[in-house]
């Protein structure tokens, strides 16, 4: 029996083709990698933006929920409709943050007498949400039920109220 060695040629032909195959895994590991990488940072871009639209929210509706019950306060205690912002003389940081960030109607005592409801104040600007309208937060004074609420419009509902609660703002802003 005799054995024949392979030809010389082969055995590079193979090992070139195992080289090959090892660069390629290589290649494809290097960019599964890669691409698992950006896709877990893009979710945590992603996941930052939500979470600050929501804080952002969330921090308007307690200075807006701050606002209403200063307003039903005054009501209740039988003072009259204020021509601005009532929080002017309280120094807490609620109401300094809230100077700066309402349009407020000082009109509004005056027109509650012919409408159901009247916008008493909303934010300046609408507070954005990722891949879904803005909202805003509105006081809106209730004729029927003498209290003051507080609603939350996406952008599209407040432009089509606005005029009604006559709330003039510029709208996108």
């Amino acid at each position: 029996m005799t054995t024949e060695s392979p030809p010389a040629g082969g055995s590079t032909e193979t090992s070139e083709r195992v080289a090959m195959r090892t660069l390629n895994e290589r290649r494809r590991r290097v960019v599964r990698s890669v691409v698992a990488v950006v896709a877990v940072m893009i979710a945590m871009v992603i996941l930052s933006i939500m979470n600050r639209d929501a804080a952002s929210i969330r921090s308007c509706e307690e200075r807006m929920e701050y606002a209403r019950d200063v307003l039903q306060s005054r009501l209740d205690k039988g003072q009259p409709d204020p021509t601005e912002m009532p929080v002017s003389g309280d120094a807490s940081e609620v109401a300094i943050r809230l100077r700066n960030h309402v349009h407020f109607n000082a009109f509004y005592g005056e027109q509650k007498a012919s409408a159901t409801h009247v916008g008493v104040c909303c934010c300046r600007r609408p507070h954005s949400r990722l891949f879904r309208d803005g909202i805003r937060h509105v006081v809106v004074f209730d004729a029927e039920r003498d209290r003051y609420e507080l609603l939350r419009l996406t952008e599209a509902d407040f432009a089509r109220q606005a005029e009604s609660l006559r709330l003039h703002v510029e709208l996108g802003e």
